[in-house]
This record gives C-alpha cells, structure tokens and sequence, in this order.
C-alpha cells in the first residue's frame, strides 16, 4: 500500500498572512492579473512612448515607512533616510511613503487612519507641527536624496473626524455639500443596499452600522468624488495641504481609491443623488489630474480604472502591493510589488512592496543597522537574523508570529530594518532603475502562469497506485481553502512527501487546470532535489474548468520517504536593449542570471549593475555570501586601466582599492551583504 506523508519539509515556503485582507488580495490576484502573467510584445508605438513617471526618470526607488508611537519619529526616519542614501551612494532618489506623519493621532494598528478623507492634520508624531515636518522634508531632500511621500485616503469617511474641531467641522462641509454619502447595511442580505443618503451624524452613522465603542478608523461613509470636486472642496483642501509643504511629493499613495468603496462596499451614488460610478470615475480623474498639474504622480493599492492623460501616460504611475505583479513592460507604471513568486523579484526586477518597520526608526534600531554593517566591514559575522534561502533573501515576513519587524494592522509581508531595504534594492529594484535609465522595454516575459495543480499519481509496474493531493502539504492561509476548492495555483514553489514500499521506477501524471484560461504553460517536477523535468506547450482545454492528466514520464524512487516538488517552470524576460534574464530551477534556489552579450549583471545572489540613471558613470557591486569573481566589464569601461572600488558603509564610501582593468574584466573581492561602488 502506497501512502503520501503530508508534512511540511524546512524548504517550504515561509508561512504566509494571517490577515484577511491579504488573503482577499491573493483571490484578487489570481483572478485580475489576467494578461500581466502572461508573455507579450509591446507594439512600436507602445515602445516609443516607454517612458517613465517623471520621479523615475533618473532613477528612483519607492518604499513605504511606518512611524512608531512616538514623538521623535523624524528625527529617526531621517537618520535611516540618511544611511541608506549613503548606502546607496546618493545615486538613488529615494521616495518614502510615509505612514502616520498625517491623519490622527491614535497609536497602534493602522496608525495612517482615522481622518479620511481630511489631509490637513499634522499628528503628535511631528510634533503637530507643520513646521517641523517641512523642515524634515527639506533635510532629507537636501541630505539623502529622499523626497518625502505620505499615505492618505480619499475614498472613504471615518469617526476620527469627530475628534478635533477643525475636523468636525470638515465633516460639517462634506455634508453641506453633499460629498459624502452611505447605504445602510441589511443584516438579512448581508450587504449595504436601499437608497443611498447623506449622512449628517458621523455618531448615528456609526450607530446603524452596530459600532458600540468609539474607533477612530471606523469608516461610515464614502466620498462622492464629483460633488467633492464641483464643490472646490478637494481643491481647497489639497491647496491647503500643498501650503504646509516645501515641496510637492514626487508621488501621493491614495489608499483603496476605489468608485463604489473597498472595506465600505456601498456603490455608487446613485438614486435620487444623481451620481453614478460614472460621476465618480470623473471626480477622481479631475482631482488626480489636479494633483498631477501640482507635480505630485499618482500611487494606487491596485490597478484602478482611470486611464491615461491627453499625453498617453497612465494616471496611476506607481501601483503598491494589492496590483500588477510586476512593474509595466514599458515602465510607464512602476511596481510596489506582489507575493506571488519571490524568485520572480530577481527575474523580472521588483521592488516588493518594502515596508521599513517602525523599529527601525527607534535610536535601538538604527544602532542595530549600524553594528551590522561596522561587522560586516570588519570582516566578522553579523549578529543581525538574515532572510534566508527559504525567501530567496527576499524579507518576506508574512505570518511570522513573533517578528521583531511586524507591523500589525498593515498586512506587508515585505518589511525589515535599512539594512534588509537595502538588500532588497539590490538584489531586485536595481535592474528596474537600470532598464529605466536606458529606456528599455520588456519585450518577453516568461513563467508566473496561473496552473492550478490538484493531485499527482504514481503508478508502480504493478499497477498499484497512489493519488497525492497537493493542497494537503501547504503549510499557511491558503490549505484550507485550498483543500476546500481542491487545487491550489502554483506561484511559490511546492514540496511534497511520498511513502513507496520498494524502490523502482514509478509512472507520474499531473492533473492541472487553468481558471484564467491562457495559451501557454510550463511547470518543473522535481525529484530527490533534481529537476526531473520541465513540462511545457501543454495543450489548450475548452474551458477554464477542464482538467488536464499531465503525463510527467517515470521517476526513479527509493524505498521509504521522497521528496517531489513543483515549481510554476522556467522564469525568464528580455528587454530591448538585449538584456535577458533567466531562472530555469527556482525551487533549486540556484541557477538564476542576468547577462547581456557577454556581460553577467547577475548570478544568483551577486550582481554587477551600471548606472544608467542618475548621469554618474558608475557601476555598483553586491553579494550575498561573499565572492571574489571576475566579472566582464560592460563595453564603454573596457578601455580603462583601473578602476576604484569603494565599499559602501552608513556613514559613506570607506577607503577605495584600485582594480586593474585585464581583457576587459575586474576581479573585485566582495564582502557578504556590504555594497560597493566602482567608478574610473
């Protein structure tokens, strides 16, 4: 009798959200990436319009911050600001998103909420003052190369506007104006329906809605963006707010953002208000098309139907973790990220949605960022934990229960201190800085389909069989949804365990399906840690529910326990410029490389990448573990002697060694985790 072993090896995935809302998104994600994972070839005239977002146009690198309780965050944040610019060589543009500067002053969870859709609060966290928050804007634009960003809202309306006079009374003119407005929820029905209205109560709201205790994040109506804006409302109050500041923001994230509301389903406002999801979808392109003429881009939570400018270019230009999964072929919108795929983060160039912790801006975690790396450059371990091959060094922190980096109420799974933001730049967000500089466009994009994978089955020469099902040896969120539906898509690469009575050669088939109906596949089987094979061109079924037995071939198994794992098949892209990038074994966590002609940008975790952003003529080094390699220099260094190779410390560049130039290579020694720079 053949028996599968459903337990979880160590080389499983990280375990993954705990938070409802991240699963929602992974539902969202399957279902509404749609072409994004799929290969494509960007038109002639899509190529000639490649170009990106003005704040990214000589390079840029997007993150969100979030502040802790207390009243000297800025003070810490522009001190992390300042050692990761000097990491970064202050080649890089830095855009902080900011949670808590703005909005109320509530600790804890979801510390951005609780006065949408008001802007023009300054919280206890920059000392309520106005002031001194454009004076930290102005220090880490001058000192890091950071131009500060904030998280607001202007979808939805909450009970933090109750709480201060300023605030009552800009409920007071959402409701004269009639900018807001709310269904009552039908318990019966179990959703909000009847004939939307004005609320003129932000306590009664709350009050038909079962809210017994006060909660400054609690939402009870949503914005009527047309009326909002007709009314000289948003102009007013996004007037008002660009006074405080001394320069616009290179981007504003306006969370949900949506036209019929996100946490507060209520649809549109319609009936006897006249609006329409029309109407609205007016409003927020005359208020985001105000907010672009004050030089401030747009930053969504997902893909958002707005389209784009007279000028062709996407009124969303950055997207954060809930959207595309990666960054536009023509980089015309600039990714936050997705969780689907980490060795994808490396391939196709993802920031991944970083989420710097709040205590990395504590005076104790800033000290911990600089003993890390003052070990590394003394050559001696760092006492720092360090994600591990399990993420593909990726901070993936989903679900961990006791992570000193957790950030409740957020749901970002990417996050960590400076040190680990720096890693991820790296090893993933580099190379987009790097295809943005030479205005490459992503001609090919393979791997990251959408196969669902049910079960396996091992056939032995005595026709006895066993039937594994896959869903059995996820080990987070998803196994009992999964278990639920039967299948599970196959992103993030899967291990199972099988018992067989005697050792031989076992028949393998797989049965998948696909629910977003592509054209085109592939997937890898491994066996005893080996790739068996990568299956590929699989045929087209007639619909999105048929069921595919895959035929995987035979597999040589061992008496006893084996490991059979899965991975979504070959990871690979090229750009225009004729740059291609390869992962054909993810689940090996090796094999992965980025060249161009004879030029290695990566190998597995080091990296050679050229700055073609910023006009310095520079090329910036990094290894994971540690290397001393050659690597082939690209054609417009070759001709130089030597060059100078400096490594890269919190404080700046630490003392240079000369690299002779031979047959067109270097062969720099590179510390574990510490970045270096070569210039001529």
């Amino acid at each position: 009798m053949l028996s599968p072993v459903p337990r979880s090896p160590a080389a499983l995935l990280p375990k993954a959200f705990v938070q409802k809302a991240i699963a929602l998104l992974t539902v969202a994600l399957t279902f509404a990436l749609g072409d994004l994972w799929t290969a494509r070839a960007p038109a002639a005239d899509e190529v000639a319009k490649a170009a990106p977002p003005v704040w990214a146009e000589q390079g840029s690198f997007v993150y969100r911050v979030s502040t802790p309780d207390a009243a000297d965050t800025l003070d810490g944040a522009a001190a992390g600001l300042e050692i990761v610019a000097n990491l970064l060589d202050h080649s890089v543009p830095q855009i902080p998103i900011f949670n808590g500067l703005v909005g109320h002053d509530h600790p804890g969870q979801a510390n951005w909420d609780g006065l949408w859709p008001d802007w023009n609060r300054v919280t206890f966290r920059a000392g309520h003052d106005w002031g001194q928050l454009a004076a930290f804007m102005t220090r880490i634009r001058d000192r890091s190369n950071a131009r500060a960003s904030f998280h607001v809202n202007l979808t939805d309306v909450d009970t933090g506007l109750a709480d201060y006079p300023e605030t009552r009374e800009f409920f007071q003119q959402l409701v004269r104006t009639g900018s807001i407005y709310r269904r009552d929820y039908d318990r019966q029905a179990r959703k909000r329906q009847g004939e939307p209205y004005v609320p003129d109560d932000v306590d009664e709201a709350a009050r038909r809605d079962g809210f017994k205790d006060h909660n400054p994040i609690r939402i009870i109506a949503l914005v009527n963006y047309k009326k909002f804006w007709d009314s000289g409302m948003a102009r007013g109050m996004i007037d008002e707010f660009y006074s405080h500041l001394p320069y616009p923001p290179a981007l504003l994230y306006l969370d949900v953002l949506t036209l019929t509301g996100g946490n507060f389903a209520t649809g549109p406002p319609d009936g006897s208000l006249g609006g329409s999801e029309q109407s609205q979808r007016e409003g927020v392109i005359s208020i985001v098309d105000y907010l672009h003429s004050k030089g401030t881009d747009l930053g969504t939570e997902g893909d958002r139907p707005y389209g784009n400018r007279p000028d062709g270019t996407p009124r969303a230009g950055y997207v954060w973790y809930h959207g595309r999964g990666f960054s536009a072929d023509d980089y015309r919108v600039i990714s936050g990220g997705s969780h689907v795929n980490l060795p994808g983060h490396h391939v196709f160039g993802d920031p991944g949605a970083f989420n710097v912790s709040p205590i990395a801006l504590t005076s104790a975690g800033l000290e911990a960022v600089r003993a890390h790396y003052a070990a590394l450059l003394a050559g001696q371990p760092s006492k720092k934990k360090m994600p591990g091959l399990d993420t593909w060094h990726i901070s993936y922190r989903a679900g961990m229960p006791h992570d000193e980096f957790d950030i409740p109420g957020t749901g970002d799974a990417f996050r960590g201190d400076w040190a680990d933001l720096v890693d991820s730049f790296y090893l993933a967000a580099i190379q987009e800085n790097y295809h943005i500089g030479r205005r490459n466009v992503r001609r090919m994009r393979d791997g990251v389909g959408t196969l669902h994978f049910n079960t396996y089955r091992l056939t032995d020469a005595g026709d006895n069989q066993i039937t594994v099902s896959l869903p059995d040896f996820l080990t987070d969120w998803r196994k009992a949804g999964a278990q639920k539906a039967g299948d599970v898509m196959l992103a993030e690469p899967l291990e199972t365990r099988v018992t067989v009575p005697h050792a031989g050669r076992f028949k393998m088939s797989v049965q998948v399906r696909d629910p977003v109906y592509r054209e085109w596949h592939n997937f890898n089987v491994y066996v005893a840690g080996r790739l068996h094979q990568n299956i590929g061109s699989l045929p087209r079924t007639k619909s999105s529910e048929d069921w595919l037995d895959v035929d995987a071939g035979e597999i040589e198994l061992v008496a006893g326990e084996n490991t059979i794992a899965f991975d979504a098949g070959i990871l690979a892209a090229e750009w225009s410029d004729g740059t291609t990038a390869r992962w054909p074994t993810p689940y090996l966590r090796r094999g992965f490389t980025v060249t161009n002609g004879d030029v290695t940008y990566a190998a597995d975790y080091d990296r050679m990448w050229p700055d073609t952003w910023s006009g310095q003529k520079k090329i910036y080094f990094f290894s994971w573990d540690g290397t001393e390699r050659a690597w082939k220099l690209p054609p417009d260094w070759r001709e130089l002697k030597t060059v100078t190779l400096y490594p890269l410390s919190p404080t700046g560049r630490g003392t240079g060694v000369a690299l002779t130039v031979a047959d067109g290579s270097v062969t720099p020694k590179l510390l574990p985790h510490v970045p270096y720079v070569a210039v001529p």
